[in-house]
């Protein structure tokens, strides 16, 4: 089975990461990249994720998510995905709007 956005179903919420999901997986990866290069658990994990070409997973969710919205703009990706697409007035105020959120949600 392959790593695609329906893995991560569990852990979203209304477009936000829940961070005990993510926490989860962040340790299976850990796990994984310990087991795969052969490191202690008392080892840090940063080097070997580095050398192994793995993303934390808060970048990797990132990263499939503003590679999908650059297909689904481009018109590169498949219809379904293509035609739940829908255009903002500016990335900018995209942006500053999300930015806003994230404040308000913190206090």
């Amino acid at each position: 089975m392959g790593w695609n956005g329906c893995n991560l179903a569990p852990i979203i919420f209304h477009g936000s990461i829940i961070p005990a999901g993510l926490a989860r997986l962040q340790r299976v990866q850990n796990a994984a990249a310990r087991l795969v290069m052969g490191l202690s658990s008392r080892d840090h994990v940063g080097p070997a994720l580095r050398e192994l070409h793995w993303l934390p997973l808060a970048h990797r969710i990132k990263f499939k998510v503003a590679l999908l919205m650059y297909l689904a703009h481009n018109r590169l990706s498949p219809l379904y995905i293509t035609s739940q697409q829908h255009s903002h007035a500016s990335a900018t105020t995209f942006f500053r709007q999300q930015q806003l959120h994230c404040t308000k949600n913190k206090n």
